[in-house]
């Protein structure tokens, strides 16, 4: 008897999955998509068929949302690959996602960054205070702006150590070599600084300390 109520409660289980899952959605399928590499910005189209113009389009660069996803036709769905999030690959995995049910998950985008790669050669102040008012640190490289006239500045620091923290940079401070950003640690511990670039592109350095 215990085994005829478990297999019926397996049966119902099944049939309501099976039910809930839209139609159009299980009609739909991705063959490919491109450009597969580029800077923040560039329009990706993603192709196959079963797409419909009432569908809710969500696309997914690593950790961040594609901008304007939506259905052209049904064969194409268009989207504008976001900024890269600092602690992602350059090379990220591309997911699409219609009415709320991955459809893909297997397409990798790389971002091409703008001109040579940006560096930290110093972190000044090197260490903190937790839990204090937010500190002011000057971080100086290169590269953080260049090429000139192709919009790559810096957008976004993190702390990752302990716990990973992010931080705001001050905008009218930045320059091709240096800018200036608030930072606050909750932890004593060494951490890493990550920067993320509007073009994609990245940079980090090891050694600030928190006492």
């Amino acid at each position: 008897m215990r085994k005829a109520v478990s297999l019926g409660i397996a049966l119902a289980l099944v049939t309501i999955i099976f039910v809930a899952l839209p139609m159009n959605v299980a009609a739909a399928e991705v063959r490919n998509f491109g450009p597969k590499k580029g800077k923040a910005g560039l329009s990706v189209n993603i192709h196959g068929e079963g797409f419909s113009s009432s569908d809710t389009v969500k696309v997914t660069f690593g950790s961040r949302d594609g901008i304007d996803s939506h259905v052209k036709n049904g064969q194409t769905i268009r989207t504008t690959v976001p900024e890269r999030f600092a602690l992602d690959p350059k090379k990220v995995k591309v997911a699409v996602i219609l009415d709320g049910v991955t459809i893909e998950e297997n397409l990798w985008f790389e971002y091409d960054p703008a001109g040579p790669e940006p560096a930290i050669t110093e972190v000044e102040p090197a260490e903190g205070i937790p839990h204090a008012i937010p500190s002011l640190i000057t971080i100086s490289g290169r590269n953080f702006t260049t090429p000139k006239g192709q919009g790559r500045t810096p957008t976004q620091i993190f702390l990752i150590g302990p716990v990973t923290v992010d931080g705001w940079i001050v905008p009218e401070t930045v320059t091709d070599t240096a800018f200036t950003a608030e930072i606050l640690v909750p932890e004593i511990g060494i951490y890493e600084i990550a920067l993320g670039f509007s073009d994609g592109s990245g940079a980090s350095a090891e050694g600030f300390k928190v006492y």
